[in-house]
């Protein structure tokens, strides 16, 4: 996750990819015992252009950490999977505990503390064996004979343990909006952790806002990856949304929000800090919460060793004919928004915000 600001005057402390738990990497079930992600890196650090997973399982399916496609079965084996590094991601993941992300839907549950044989390309050419791929260890519940069976449950969020409080402010200008249609506004979204970081937000949006990117330039997130502000500015300046601020480390990190292209049929923005950290993807959604909500846009800062602080956004844009980025109603006299933090496997933990708007 996580392009996740400052140049080499603040290297200390840019954001920079955690390190990987151990040589190899890790995987963790996903919703259920046929979907896992896996993290790995190159043991020695090198920058890799392939990596290829053995599962003790066959496998339907797989994606890489940027969402590409990876090849199934490889090497004429279902068990055998194949996942390609961009070039961008090539090289913002080398370096000594740098890791990548792959997805993998298998066809039958995967056995819980099962390893997967990991190899890596460095040269574009061969391949290289790498320390497994190791999971979550086997739970024992009591058996018959004193003896134990094995639990394997896939790993769900961890209840005795939450997420930090959001402290959660969303505002709105002009205050005095339509009953009936939407009008351009600016939103300003403040999310504050007083008591640990977050490595995702995802901001539930009231359902008389809305974010709209029809007819608005798209920039892609291969034009923002290590590009300097100048650049960024440069090569996508028709597709900007926003700024704001994230905080890292005890630093706020200055970001500009673009306009990225659709991702299953959904709008995506990318939040761009600079050429030594990694781009963070912010993806809009249909709210699962119900009403009152509309839309969500969720930031990924699973690639920002140690998470986040904050998050500060302000997000407007007017784009021709009419059109604008965020538009907003008030039909009812408020506008309330939830902003929900998680930080790895702990419970999620939520607050609501109402804006008090006016109709004419």
């Amino acid at each position: 996750m996580l392009s996740r600001l400052v140049r080499l005057t603040l290297a200390a402390a840019a954001l920079a990819l955690p390190a990987a738990a151990q040589a190899g990497g890790t995987w963790v079930y996903g919703a259920t015992q046929n979907d896992v992600d896996i993290t790995w890196n190159d043991d020695a650090g090198n920058p890799a252009y392939f990596t290829v997973f053995q599962l003790p399982v066959s496998v339907e399916s797989a994606t890489g950490g940027d969402g590409q496609t990876c090849e199934t079965p490889f090497e004429g084996d279902a068990t055998k999977v194949e996942c390609q590094v961009t070039s961008e991601n090539r090289f913002a993941w080398r370096g000594p505990g740098r890791h990548g992300h792959s997805h993998v839907h298998t066809r039958d549950s995967v056995p819980c503390g099962s390893s997967f044989h990991h190899r890596v390309s460095e040269d574009n050419s061969t391949y290289k064996d790498e320390a497994d791929i190791t999971g979550p260890s086997c739970p024992t519940t009591g058996g018959g004979g004193g003896g134990t069976t094995p639990d394997t449950t896939p790993t769900t969020p961890d209840t005795t343990k939450t997420s930090p409080l959001p402290e959660f402010t969303g505002d709105f200008t002009p205050r005095r909006f339509p009953r009936h249609r939407r009008r351009r506004a600016r939103g300003m979204f403040s999310v504050q952790f007083n008591n640990g970081t977050a490595d995702h937000v995802t901001l539930d949006i009231d359902k008389d806002v809305r974010f709209n990117t029809k007819g608005l330039p798209r920039c892609p997130e291969s034009k923002l990856n290590h590009a300097s502000d100048k650049q960024a500015r440069s090569r996508c300046h028709r597709a900007r949304v926003g700024s704001g601020t994230a905080g890292f480390a005890g630093t706020d990190m200055p970001f500009i929000a673009f306009n990225g292209p659709p991702k299953d049929g959904q709008p995506v923005i990318f939040l761009h800090f600079g050429p030594d950290s990694p781009v963070i993807p912010g993806q809009f959604e249909p709210s699962t919460l119900g009403a009152p909500f509309g839309q969500s846009v969720t930031f990924d800062f699973t690639g920002v060793d140690g998470g986040i602080s904050s998050l500060d956004a302000t997000l407007d844009r007017a784009f021709g004919h009419g059109l604008f980025f965020l538009g907003a109603s008030c039909p009812d006299g408020k506008i309330t928004d939830r902003a929900t933090s998680r930080w790895g496997d702990y419970a999620a933990s939520s607050t609501d915000s109402t804006f008090l708007c006016k109709s004419p």
